[in-house]
């Protein structure tokens, strides 16, 4: 919806929640910036790049706008164990992108098949993981992945996390899904397509079998994707 919005910002870490409804600084306190670069972009990429080894503690600001009016504040602490060890990197992806500001973007067309092969190569890291929110990912290798079942144009959203002993790197990865074939070669979509949390296929049918869910789905009703809760 237009105007909805996740603002993720700085914020100091935080001792105790006083008497008079507001949250208290710790103190003595200095931020990761004095530690060595830091920034948070909007979307919620943290980058720093410690120049001391230690535990450090931060904490994150979340606000959440509805039509564009703000509906609601959380607070996360955080705590930061810097050691002596490797930062993975990744490098020459396949099928991917990997954009100046650590993000990874997918591009398919449906013109080329219901599934595709994506992969990365890199340095310093033992695993690797790719994540898409609402489309199967199996694992062909320790560093490629295809995407199955991709029947429908739209945007997806996930993470490719990658990691050794000592570090792990999320770099956020938005798939897009388009389609150049003509509307006649289209197959009659299901009403409603429900996959669990890690984007496994459960339901295609008419109506959400609710009565035979339990827990958090994605649902997909021909227009959008939504994010759903069932408690029985």
């Amino acid at each position: 919806m237009y105007g909805d919005s996740i603002l993720i910002e700085k914020d100091d870490a935080l001792n105790q929640y006083s008497t008079t409804g507001t949250f208290v600084p710790l103190a003595p306190y200095s931020q990761l910036s004095s530690y060595g670069t830091y920034y948070v972009a909007p979307n919620g990429v943290v980058t720093w790049t410690p120049t001391t080894q230690g535990q450090f503690g931060t904490g994150y600001k979340i606000s959440e706008y509805r039509n564009g009016s703000l509906i609601g504040v959380n607070r996360v602490q955080q705590v930061y164990s810097v050691v002596q060890g490797s930062t993975p990197s990744i490098s020459a992806p396949f099928n991917m992108t990997l954009n100046s500001d650590s993000t990874i973007t997918i591009n398919h067309d449906l013109v080329n098949g219901d599934s595709l092969q994506v992969g990365v190569t890199g340095a310093n890291f033992t695993t690797a993981q790719l994540f898409i929110y609402g489309i199967p990912v199996i694992d062909m290798g320790s560093t490629s992945w295809t995407l199955k079942a991709i029947n429908q144009p739209g945007t997806y959203e996930g993470f490719l996390r990658i990691y050794n002993t000592t570090s792990n790197i999320d770099y956020p990865v938005t798939f897009v899904v388009t389609s150049t074939i003509g509307f006649e070669e289209l197959t009659l979509l299901k009403n409603y397509i429900v996959y669990d949390w890690y984007g496994n296929l459960i339901y295609e049918g008419e109506s959400i079998p609710y009565n035979k869910l339990k827990g958090f789905y994605i649902v997909w009703d021909g227009d959008k994707y939504e994010k759903i809760f069932v408690n029985k």
